[in-house]
């Protein structure tokens, strides 16, 4: 009896799995046709304001799903500045990094007092680069580990091992206890200032007490669709736009779950409300 309820479950579970691809198919069908007009900032923050619900009477299944901006940090990734000349326009010489990341890097490294921070930088910029010299010794962990995969860094896993790498060398632990998944992302080209994290806020204006930019984050209120619009100093604008802030971002982040009885699948994914596109699927159950 036990091996063919065993057996009913794993049947029962591959159906559900095959029903729940259909409905995110059915979902992303509607989600682009619904969502043509957004497309600027006003429209944008009431599209995440409200969680997109049905029920699917055919399968008796419950669809829920989240968005939430996927532009709310610095894109890791832009920290090489490949249009950028070489040092002394040698073709051997190592990438330049982007002035504007590497302060935002070494800022964040300062506040929670990474040991060496030059050494965390130079592992970051050798694993976007593509060759394999080490910028600080014992940077270029694909030299270790030849399935390391270089030349971007694909998400929080793939970052984790950085941290992994430079534990083992420093024994500081402080690089682990920073909140990187609110500071950091890995795809998006821009960071929506409307939808920016506080921790992401707070780097940038550090002279500002974290009270002082609530209004900026979670206790926002008002869109804000230009730089014009905010009440910050020239200096403070200009750093602002060096990091790439916009006011509008179209990547979006969805979260979906999909219910029916006990059974239960999730699903995460990216999606850009411009292209229509989607991307980064991730299923659970």
């Amino acid at each position: 009896m036990g091996l063919l309820d065993d057996a009913y479950k794993r049947v029962a579970q591959k159906r559900f799995l095959v029903q729940g691809d259909v409905l995110f198919s059915n979902m992303l069908g509607i989600l682009k046709e619904n969502t043509g007009d957004v497309n600027g900032s006003v429209g944008l923050d009431i599209f995440l304001a409200v969680p997109f619900t049905f029920d699917d009477r055919k399968s008796g299944a419950g669809v829920t799903v989240v968005f939430e901006s996927a532009a709310y940090a610095p894109n890791i990734n832009r920290l090489l500045d490949d249009n950028a000349s070489r040092k002394g326009n040698d073709p051997y010489a190592p990438v330049p990094l982007r002035p504007q990341m590497e302060e935002y890097l070494d800022r964040i490294l300062t506040v929670y007092n990474v040991s060496d921070k030059m050494l965390f930088v130079s592992m970051v910029a050798d694993t976007l680069d593509t060759d394999l010299e080490e910028r600080s010794p014992g940077s270029e962990i694909a030299l270790e580990h030849p399935d390391f995969m270089q030349g971007h860094l694909y998400g929080m896993r793939h970052f984790e091992r950085l941290i992994d790498a430079y534990e083992r060398l420093t024994f500081d632990p402080n690089l682990r206890r920073i909140p990187w998944k609110n500071l950091i992302g890995f795809e998006n080209s821009e960071v929506d200032f409307n939808h920016i994290s506080p921790e992401v806020l707070q780097v940038l204006l550090p002279d500002m007490e974290p009270g002082q930019l609530l209004p900026f984050t979670t206790e926002r209120i008002e869109v804000y669709e230009s730089m014009d619009d905010l009440p910050f100093d020239r200096q403070t604008k200009e750093k602002l736009k060096k990091l790439n802030v916009v006011f509008y971002s179209p990547m979006v982040s969805g979260d979906l779950l999909i219910k029916r009885g006990e059974g239960q699948l999730h699903v995460t994914f990216l999606y850009n409300l411009s292209s229509k596109e989607v991307s980064h699927i991730e299923v659970a159950n």
